[in-house]
């Protein structure tokens, strides 16, 4: 997608932001109850959240290095 230097940036980016999703993810398997579903789709969230902002941050570095 842009070289080296866009693969460190999302990196760094997706590991700053793993660790307050992964606590999200732990507080809510404590909090929600499990049944219906309710607890996997709220499991989701934080991870397709996460995925989302990694892929526009992604494409938002490799689109700032090109106008250098």
């Amino acid at each position: 997608m842009g070289g080296h230097r866009v693969w460190t940036w999302t990196y760094r980016l997706c590991g700053q932001l793993g660790v307050p999703a992964g606590m999200l993810i732990i507080l809510l398997a404590w909090v929600l109850p499990a049944g219906h579903g309710m607890l996997e789709v709220a499991m989701l969230v934080p991870v397709c959240l996460w995925v989302f902002i990694a892929l526009v941050a992604s494409y938002m570095y490799a689109r700032r290095l090109r106008k250098l």
